[in-house]
């Protein structure tokens, strides 16, 4: 609405068009935004070192934290992909971290029978946490979305604290593949749906629409 105002001040004429990313996915009415897939795929590589890494020592665990604010797509699709994953933890579902069948209590009766886990959580997970008070620092970003309490990081520590009161040694590797993911080359999918996106921008554009966006809405 601003750049139109401006535009229409200096009396140009303009087509304004809007193409919504995030690999997020977490765009309302659009059924996928482009980055999703490529960011799915570098995801799925991390998470397979993360099982090498877990299935190569005494009680290992692979923990993997990636993309999702306000959504899993990338958390859950990578843990479909890879094959590996034992527990995902997203935004959209609450889970206990503590008491008899809460995270901790899980991730310790798997060592004890297949010695090793694998888990992926998405970023925005800590605000699915239902028995502990994540805090929030109240402070925002450039982009101007507010700075999330490092789930991962908490994860990290409270899986070596309860490994600590149970007597029992962990190798634990962390991983925050993070600008991996963000700076992985497009892949195949989105490097044709991207040119789908910008072909119908265009025609539009030409076909005198002005003031709308382009996605695939049931797959369209």
């Amino acid at each position: 609405k601003e750049l139109t105002k401006i535009f229409r001040q200096k009396k140009e004429k303009v087509i304004l068009v809007g193409i919504p990313k995030t690999i997020d996915n977490d765009i309302p009415i659009i059924d996928r935004s482009f980055g999703l897939d490529s960011a799915v795929t570098e995801s799925v590589h991390v998470i397979r070192a993360a099982n090498v890494e877990a299935n190569c020592n005494p009680n290992g665990i692979g923990l993997v934290k990636l993309f999702g604010r306000s959504s899993g797509f990338v958390a859950m699709y990578a843990t479909l992909a890879a094959r590996d994953v034992n527990i995902c933890l997203i935004p959209e579902v609450p889970f206990n971290l503590y008491g008899e069948n809460g995270l901790l209590d899980y991730i310790f009766k798997r060592l004890e029978i297949k010695h090793h886990v694998v888990i992926v959580v998405g970023e925005g997970a800590g605000f699915a946490v239902k028995d502990y008070d994540v805090k929030v620092s109240g402070k925002t970003d450039k982009s101007g979305n507010p700075v999330l309490p490092d789930i991962g990081v908490l994860l990290r520590e409270e899986i070596k604290k309860k490994a600590k009161e149970l007597g029992i040694e962990i190798n634990l590797k962390y991983i925050d593949p993070t600008y991996i993911v963000r700076a992985g080359p497009a892949n195949s999918f989105d490097c044709n749906y991207c040119a789908k996106l910008a072909e119908n921008a265009v025609h539009c554009a030409f076909a005198g629409y002005t003031n709308f966006s382009i996605g695939l809405v049931n797959n369209h």
